[in-house]
């Protein structure tokens, strides 16, 4: 016979039973193990250790700290919360009343509608816009396009300053028939009326 002390009581076996004690001792010691593992912090453990439960303790906290308030000079451009700069006049020439138009629309998004000219398909007009926007791009000017008819396309920007400049781009493209911006057009230079307007 032999004698074990188990958590402070003594317990007699036989030899035979040895092995089987062997194997309860080593199931009890995986189990303390793996009990220790789990009760490891989750934020102790890498990503790839992670269960269901560490990304839901996880996303509660990202909740729980939300409450950070982003400082309005950090929010995006166009957020209405977004402090507007004040209108410099100082660099405005009053006799062009397009300067006025155009400080007005900075750091507010605007969009610019161009229609191409001779009739175009729906992808003749992709294609040809598509050039447009690879030279803004190119001129480090972000615009995004909406085909809006087959020969009409949008354009808007985050900075509605840059409309204009694009104005003054898409005006001297060959197949550009007008450009308009706030219910104002503007013919391009190689339209019927911007022929007439040269003469």
């Amino acid at each position: 016979l032999s004698v074990v002390n188990l958590l402070g009581g003594k317990l007699e076996i036989e030899e035979e039973d040895n092995m089987s004690l062997n194997l309860c001792l080593m199931i009890s010691l995986f189990f303390f193990v793996s009990l220790y593992d789990s009760a490891k912090d989750w934020k102790d453990k890498t990503v790839g250790e992670y269960s269901e439960a560490d990304y839901d303790n996880l996303y509660e906290e990202w909740e729980d700290n939300d409450d950070e308030i982003i400082p309005p000079d950090e929010l995006p451009y166009g957020h209405p919360d977004r402090p507007k700069p004040p209108i410099s006049y100082s660099n405005m020439d009053m006799s062009e009343p397009q300067s006025m138009m155009r400080a007005s629309k900075a750091n507010k998004a605007a969009m610019l509608l161009v229609t191409v000219n001779e009739d175009p398909t729906k992808e003749e007009t992709e294609d040809l816009t598509l050039l447009w926007e690879m030279g803004l791009y190119n001129n480090h000017i972000h615009a995004s396009r909406f085909l809006i008819d087959d020969d009409r396309m949008m354009f808007t920007f985050t900075d509605g300053e840059t409309a204009f400049e694009v104005k003054d781009y898409l005006i001297e493209q060959e197949r550009v028939e007008i450009v308009e911006i706030d219910d104002e057009i503007f013919h391009g230079k190689f339209s019927k009326q911007g022929k007439k307007r040269e003469l």
